[in-house]
């Protein structure tokens, strides 16, 4: 099942399984404005790997028998292109429900020969899409799901076999904390249509494609959640109590002829602390900006209050 600890040691321990092939997904350059993520795929290989390779050797026995390095006179290795497969537009409207989790067998070699490659492929930049609403600064919490497929065919005189590439994910997100999405939220999530699916097509119970299967997330999908630290969150939440409690105080406590000043000073203070507090936030106006926008009109409607009342009391 997908562990719950953290994803670094999680996607980590999924490459100390031993291949001879291994794709590496380099993820960076989180964009919440647009939802986007930037991956950048390649391709590791060691050609004398496949001799200890316990998938290859498996299918062609002859390998072990040879006991020395392999030569490009006695075998060919021919690579399939990698490959990711955005899966978070799928499940942001209906969760597991519309997802294939079938792992396919690899196809046959013959079916596929004009499309493989005679050499290690190159690396490739792709962008995956994300799950998340930059409005919730610094309460933001993004899903990035995608699937990662590769491989390559061995051919050993006349006998041919599939070499598995293991794969490594390497999430590079300064100031974010990164985790894998664990097997209960992938089920209780719906996504947008996910529920109108069930009472539609299945008369309110759950969909047969909701079920999780933990096989195909352990070999070939990837389910990552980004989100901010809670340290952000908790001081985040500690400025606003302050703020507030300073518009109250000076309300309360100042003196007549000092209030002006001490307001205007207040408000000066609260675009500083919500410069602060919005340092790294997105472009997207977010729940921050939002809460010091109605700090600011409570700070000037009392100043405004209390202007017209210490003129009632001049008048009478």
């Amino acid at each position: 099942m997908v562990r719950k600890w953290g994803t670094d040691i999680g996607i980590a321990v999924r490459s100390l399984r031993f291949g001879s092939m291994r794709t590496v997904v380099t993820l960076d350059s989180l964009d919440p404005d647009t939802s986007s993520i930037a991956a950048h795929v390649s391709t590791v290989f060691n050609q004398s790997d496949l001799l200890f390779d316990p998938s290859v050797t498996k299918q062609i026995p002859e390998l072990v028998c040879s006991g020395r390095l392999l030569s490009a006179s006695q075998c060919s290795v021919y690579f399939q292109q990698p490959r990711l497969a955005d899966l978070s537009p799928i499940f942001a409207i209906s969760g597991l429900r519309l997802i294939n989790q079938q792992s396919l067998p690899p196809p046959a070699f013959d079916s596929v020969r004009s499309d493989l490659l005679n050499s290690k492929p190159s690396d490739i930049n792709s962008t995956l899409s994300v799950i998340g609403d930059p409005r919730l600064y610094p309460f933001d919490d993004y899903l990035v799901i995608f699937q990662i497929a590769g491989g390559a065919f061995l051919k050993y005189r006349n006998a041919i076999g599939t070499v598995d590439s293991t794969y490594e994910v390497l999430p590079h997100f300064p100031g974010m904390v990164v985790r894998e999405i664990s097997r209960p939220e992938f089920e209780s999530y719906d996504g947008k249509w996910g529920a109108e699916f069930d009472r539609t097509l299945c008369g309110g119970k759950p969909w047969q494609k909701h079920q999780y299967d933990p096989q195909f997330w352990m070999n070939q999908g990837v389910a990552l959640s980004v989100r901010r630290p809670l340290f952000l969150q908790v001081l985040a939440c500690v400025f606003a109590s302050i703020a507030l409690l300073s518009v109250i105080l000076v309300y309360l406590l100042s003196e007549p002829s000092t209030y002006f000043i001490n307001s205007l000073a207040t408000i000066a203070a609260l675009w500083d602390v919500r410069t602060i507090l919005t340092g790294g936030a997105p472009k997207t106006p977010n729940i921050i900006d939002f809460s010091f926008l109605i700090l600011f009109v409570v700070q000037f409607t009392l100043m405004a209050l209390r202007f017209f009342f210490q003129r009632w009391r001049d008048i009478n």
